[in-house]
């Protein structure tokens, strides 16, 4: 018995479709996607049921035994999954992020400090910026913002329902 195949379009963030292939259906009934492949060999976090016009559905789930996905698909020769999917974060900026908090906590902790225990490196920089602690405090946020995207993960991820046209 020769299992069937359905045509995936993988999207990322609602945008592509990035990928498409054709996938076969795995499972006792030859019903089931293989999530976790897909997720290793496109490097994926996640993958949720899309559609173009109502956008990201449903997490699509996996059975913690054998990575197929729970929800259960036809295997019509005709058929097209699209699912969206959120790429995995990279090393780089996971580290990257680490040594931003780092670097702030130790900023935080000087500013708080006594002016005897202050470094004179840091006495000057203080000078240098007026002395107020709201411009570190806008440079951290807008360093922060910058590197993990959070405004626009946020805003991009928002789902703005389409009212139906009455003819």
């Amino acid at each position: 018995m020769a299992l069937p195949e359905v045509q995936i379009e993988l999207y990322v963030n609602g945008k592509g479709p990035r990928y498409s292939f054709k996938s076969k259906l795995q499972g006792y009934d030859a019903n089931r996607l293989d999530v976790e492949t897909l997720l290793n060999k496109y490097k994926l976090n996640s993958l949720y049921a899309y559609s173009p016009s109502d956008g990201r559905g449903q997490r699509l789930l996996q059975h913690p035994r054998n990575g197929l996905s729970l929800v259960c698909y036809s295997g019509k020769p005709d058929s097209v999954i699209r699912l969206d999917s959120d790429p995995k974060t990279s090393v780089w900026k996971q580290s990257l992020l680490i040594v931003v908090v780092s670097l702030v906590i130790v900023l935080v902790i000087l500013i708080f400090s006594d002016d005897a225990d202050k470094p004179l490196w840091f006495k000057k920089l203080q000078h240098l910026g007026g002395g107020s602690i709201g411009w570190l405090v806008g440079f951290i946020i807008i360093l922060i913002s910058q590197i993990t995207g959070w405004p626009r993960s946020k805003f991009q991820n928002a789902h703005t329902p389409q009212l139906d046209q009455v003819k």
